[in-house]
């Protein structure tokens, strides 16, 4: 059988609520502040995209699925795998424990994943994900978004137009196709993918940065910021066109560009130490690149050089004219 309770409510708009039992409870209510309890397991709620309304959802154990209305609402998961579709709305979802997916929908959302491995989805607007405990999964496309991952190995992904994401605890990985983007990768490996104009900060643990620039377009300066770099952090720097990426590692690092069109790249790496880059690796087999330094360092296989300390050693391989500027 299944139960459940409504409470604070008015008379006119229907309402459909039913559990996998084939019995269909019709309620006809006009939601001024509702609560619905649903104590069965494997509950169906469908509010109605258009429901303007707004709704407090309190899951019952069992895998649920939950449809939201268009109004302010707040859902509450319990035990069991749910799938909780917010819609439209400024909406809170605790999903609770076990492994949950949620969708915001559109409007600023808050999205708490919970216990398990859970996948959250924020949508257009203003939204905050937390993956909490777990290996979990987080997609924003919004607006000064707040991802947070939580504990646990999570997969980051954003394309927006600004976000702040935060790794937390466990190896995570990040992707960030497009928008202004902080970055601060926390204890653990961290892997950050991203495209030009993002500026990036791994923490603690040894982090691997990959990026590329979209071909044909100066996209400006990317930041790189490693800290406790000590631990080996790796860059791996995909420039197309004249972008520009500003690199600043600490301790010990590896950086490596490579130029995929034979365009001018400029590398330009900011108070970095002798101690600090092992290495500098030019993977091109193109012309006209240059490399600038303003630290103690030691750069391989280059077109153009320009250095602005007396301490440095460059090796010069290409076949073609080389230029350093001392």
């Amino acid at each position: 059988m299944f139960s459940y309770s409504v409470a604070n409510y008015t008379m006119s708009t229907p309402v459909t609520v039913s559990s996998p039992a084939p019995i269909a409870v019709p309620v006809t209510e006009a939601i001024v502040r509702a609560l619905i309890t649903l104590s069965h397991e494997g509950d169906y709620l469908n509010l109605g995209s258009s429901t303007s309304m707004s709704f407090t959802v309190k899951a019952g154990a069992g895998d649920d699925d939950i449809y939201m209305g268009a109004g302010h609402d707040i859902v509450y998961g319990s035990f069991g795998e749910d799938w909780i579709f917010a819609r439209n709305g400024n909406d809170l979802v605790d999903a609770g424990s076990e492994d949950d997916f949620v969708s915001g929908g559109n409007g600023n959302d808050t999205l708490l994943g919970g216990s398990g491995d859970d996948e959250l989805q924020g949508n257009n607007g203003t939204n905050r994900l937390n993956g909490g405990y777990g290996d979990d999964e987080l997609y924003g496309s919004g607006i000064n978004d707040v991802m947070q991952g939580g504990a646990g190995h999570d997969y980051l992904r954003f394309e927006g137009s600004s976000a702040r994401m935060f790794g937390g605890d466990g190896n995570d990985a990040f992707v960030i196709l497009s928008g202004i983007v902080r970055v601060e990768g926390g204890a653990g490996y961290d892997g950050i993918n991203f495209g030009a104009g993002v500026v990036a900060i791994g923490g603690d643990g040894a982090d691997g940065y990959s990026m590329w620039a979209d071909m044909g377009e100066r996209n400006g300066v990317s930041h790189i910021i490693g800290f406790n770099p000590e631990e080996g952090d790796t860059f791996n720097l995909f420039g197309y066109t004249p972008d520009q990426v500003a690199i600043d590692p600490r301790h010990s690092d590896r950086l490596i560009l490579t130029d995929a069109t034979g365009d001018r790249d400029v590398l330009v790496l900011r108070g970095v130490q002798i101690e600090s880059v092992d290495w500098l690796n030019q993977q091109d087999w193109f012309s006209s690149d240059m490399y600038e330094q303003d630290g103690k360092g030691k750069v391989a296989s280059a077109d153009e050089f320009a250095l602005t300390t007396d301490a440095f050693h460059v090796d010069i391989a290409s076949a073609s004219a080389d230029y350093l500027f001392a």
